[in-house]
């Protein structure tokens, strides 16, 4: 189950799943979450797996553009880890 992180600017719509090694997900412009659907249901009994909405697609709702920031994925991991 998703859930969105506050990154201070903005909030980024993830899916964290599994447990072991971290893997982060990024996809290319306008991925959502449910485009690694396939990954996350495979992966998880081997890896804890972190893919987010890009900007502006799925769950986000940032209408400020499109796209990955670039420290987006960064900062999924960082509202993970203080959650």
């Amino acid at each position: 189950m998703g859930e969105p992180i506050n990154t201070g600017d903005f909030e980024i719509w993830t899916e964290q799943v599994g447990e072991g090694p971290d893997v982060l997900l990024i996809g290319g412009l306008g991925d959502t979450v449910e485009s690694w659907q396939f990954q996350l249901d495979g992966l998880a009994d081997r890896y804890r797996l972190t893919a987010f909405d890009n900007r502006g697609g799925g769950s986000d709702g940032d209408a400020r553009g499109t796209g990955v920031g670039g420290d987006d994925g960064g900062r999924c991991r960082r509202g993970h880890a203080s959650a």
